[in-house]
């Protein structure tokens, strides 16, 4: 039994902390004092420091020696690599969805499209972007590519705090919320080749304004990368 609460508070400490540093609640080179996240989720030293690990392998956050543990600076190069992943995949996904039609998966697109704009609509900023993850995943899960869809998720922390920076400004919202629409749209229509299309634009948005947003919060982001 005490070994499964104690699993069960890594997992907790673990998910809080991540959430918190795509939300960048924690911001990039924050400090994370271990005494007050021990006594914040009332754990030990052991699940802290196996959720630190986990973090570290996700990039999230730098353990060095003699140092401080701070959130990790965000890695544009490495953003970069991760989007050019994911974009190859989900346009190739969004084709072979559309090319099998599947009356379900539009019926439950729109009903997270409206979902979304609720979201907006009360400016839910944090529940808009649980939304978009779900869109997305719900199409790698329809199209039988879950494994892919839990690779790219772990590797995804630099390109997901670059969306976080970016959602906020003015229209983004509205964007994404078209885009979704223009991909369902496309899927409904069995259009493989306007899938891919609304696909490779809807993806490319926060990504060609990530030299912009490292111009305007410096201080988020390594300049040696």
């Amino acid at each position: 039994m005490l070994q499964s609460a104690n699993h069960g508070a890594d997992h907790d400490v673990l998910g809080s902390l991540r959430a918190r540093i795509l939300s960048l609640e924690l911001a990039p080179g924050a400090v994370l004092a271990r005494s007050q996240l021990m006594q914040h989720y009332q754990v030990s030293a052991t699940p802290l420091r196996d959720a630190f690990l986990r973090l570290k392998e996700e990039g999230l956050v730098d353990i060095r020696a003699q140092a401080r543990t701070r959130v990790a600076l965000i890695d544009l190069h490495h953003a970069t690599q991760i989007h050019f992943l994911r974009s190859s995949v989900e346009q190739t996904i969004v084709e072979e969805l559309a090319q099998a039609h599947d009356p379900a998966l539009i019926d439950h697109l729109r009903h997270m499209l409206d979902l979304q704009r609720t979201c907006l609509a009360q400016q839910d900023l944090a529940g808009f972007r649980q939304l978009d993850l779900a869109f997305h995943q719900h199409l790698f899960a329809t199209s039988g590519h879950d494994t892919l869809f839990r690779f790219i998720r772990r590797e995804s922390g630099h390109i997901d705090r670059i969306r976080t920076l970016h959602l906020p400004m003015h229209g983004k919202g509205v964007q994404i919320l078209e885009d979704h629409a223009a991909i369902t749209d496309a899927l409904a229509r069995k259009d493989a080749a306007a899938a891919r299309e609304a696909m490779r634009r809807h993806l490319s948005q926060s990504f060609v304004i990530g030299r912009t947003l490292k111009d305007q919060h410096p201080q988020f982001f390594r300049h040696d990368a």
